[in-house]
């Protein structure tokens, strides 16, 4: 919600930055019109928030529910842990399971905690990385970014001690029951099988890279890539980098994804080119708004 409210940033001069008011601390700051209390509620806020032009109501509803969750984010753990313990409690924490992780997944999984605190939420990820930053792949492959662990967005710890998320990479879910709300999954480490119950079920496997239908392209398989997961792009870094490496490269698709992939290519002094069934690069873009693009690729020798 901040970030699409813009507006956000430019709060008046008492009140220095958004932050502020989301550091998760036990006190608010002192503000005009804002009482110290410990458990500060909208109605005082508003007081404060009414009194300033520049902060219009829904910005200032905005700025205190991250303030209210995230001075309460620290509570999830501990509460998590005493419903668990207690067996006497009149309504049980719901169960959410949630199949698939890195955007969709995540998202979803962080959503949910904010909405429900008290709630058990698993993630299922058949991947060993749950989240990361998929747009950075292409500049780790071109050199230009040298960590690889700067492309994890979280991790199953970070989940679990932040927002106490179960994590579970490297499981697949392979048979749900809705009947009983029952997801089968299986560890693919150990093979070893397990039910989960579930009381709310998020689906979120994602997808799989398209290779188009070409004779011959299961034959050469070593000498095929696709970009969509960090071990991809561990196949392609380990192949762009070594001592023999390519001389030329045929990167078929000319969206996004294509794009820096050969500018990552280019950028390693490999020859490229390019292959597009559609008459333009980027096919959902206006054709006057792809030449300049076209242009500084058939500049650098593409």
């Amino acid at each position: 919600t901040l970030k699409r409210r813009r507006s956000c940033l430019r709060l008046a001069p008492q009140l220095r930055s958004v932050s502020e008011f989301a550091a998760p601390c036990r006190r608010w700051p002192t503000l005009p019109g804002v009482e110290l209390l410990e458990q500060p509620g909208w109605a005082h806020f508003s007081k404060f928030c009414g009194s300033n032009r520049m902060l219009n109501r829904f910005t200032a509803r905005s700025i205190y529910q991250v303030a209210h969750n995230t001075r309460r984010s620290g509570q999830y753990s501990a509460r998590r842990n005493v419903s668990s313990d207690t067996s006497t409690n009149s309504k049980a924490s719901k169960k959410i399971v949630i199949i698939g992780g890195v955007a969709g997944g995540a998202t979803a999984a962080a959503r949910a905690r904010r909405l429900a605190e008290d709630a058990k939420i698993v993630l299922l990820e058949r991947g060993s990385d749950v989240s990361f930053a998929n747009c950075g792949m292409p500049y780790y492959i071109s050199g230009e970014i040298k960590d690889r662990s700067k492309l994890a967005v979280q991790t199953p710890k970070s989940l679990s001690d932040v927002l106490g998320i179960e994590v579970r990479t490297q499981t697949e879910a392979v048979e749900i029951d809705r009947k009983t709300k029952v997801v089968k999954v299986v560890d693919r480490t150990s093979n070893a099988e397990e039910n989960i119950a579930y009381d709310k079920l998020i689906l979120a496997p994602g997808a799989a890279p398209v290779k188009p239908p070409i004779a011959g392209i299961d034959s050469v398989a070593s000498h095929v890539f696709t970009l969509r997961s960090l071990k991809d792009m561990d196949r392609s870094f380990a192949r762009v980098s070594a001592t023999q490496k390519p001389r030329h490269v045929v990167v078929i698709g000319a969206g996004f994804i294509g794009l820096e992939m050969i500018e990552a290519l280019v950028h390693r002094g490999i020859k490229v080119t390019l292959v597009e069934a559609q008459p333009q690069l980027l096919p959902q873009l206006d054709p006057e708004m792809t030449v300049p693009l076209f242009d500084e690729m058939r500049a650098k020798g593409v």
